[in-house]
């Protein structure tokens, strides 16, 4: 299920003609070309399993926030965007990586994580509606673009266009802040 309903794709976009179905896949598409441009940082509310690398404060920072829940048996607890007092996994301990890896600790977390409908930023939302309104337009930019003209109008970029603002020019940077930054490599 995409973050975007269809009925506010609709009041952002005022897309009234496009069939229900096909705004419905087109938010999905949207949701994850969106997360894979943010990293792999996760968008969508769900319990997750994850294996993390620790900091030296036994800290892990998973990749779908905010986090609103963890186990109730769990040592660890929610710390803003990261999880605290995790223990190690005994296999990380013994370098299962060889030398390279030998000061990486890992912990395998439990967590609930993401937005809802609900809670989902109204930048994101936005977001997610533009570049599904983008998707069934016909005659998107093509890929590398430096300029494009009609007729007497025309757009010149400092450089091609490339991911999410192939699309929806401006759209990786409006969405930056929401990248997952893997604070420990």
């Amino acid at each position: 299920m995409a973050l975007v309903s269809e009925p506010r794709y609709r009041s952002i976009t005022l897309d009234e003609s496009t069939a229900d179905y096909l705004v419905t896949a087109r938010l999905e598409d949207a949701q994850e070309l969106i997360e894979g441009a943010l990293s792999g940082r996760l968008l969508e509310e769900a319990e997750r399993v994850e294996t993390l690398p620790i900091s030296s404060d036994w800290r892990v920072f998973p990749h779908a926030t905010p986090i609103t829940a963890v186990p109730v048996d769990s040592v660890y607890a929610i710390d803003g965007s990261s999880l605290v007092n995790v223990a190690a996994d005994a296999s990380t301990l013994f370098w299962p990586h060889g030398w390279a890896d030998c000061r990486r600790v890992y912990a395998t977390v439990t967590y609930t994580g993401g937005w809802t409908q609900a809670t989902v930023p109204a930048k994101l939302a936005y977001s997610i509606a533009q570049l599904a309104e983008a998707l069934g337009r016909p005659g998107a930019l093509p890929v590398g673009a430096r300029s494009v003209s009609l007729g007497d109008a025309a757009i010149t970029y400092d450089r091609p266009l490339e991911g999410l603002d192939e699309y929806v020019p401006g759209l990786a940077r409006k969405l930056r802040g929401y990248r997952y930054v893997d604070l420990l490599t």
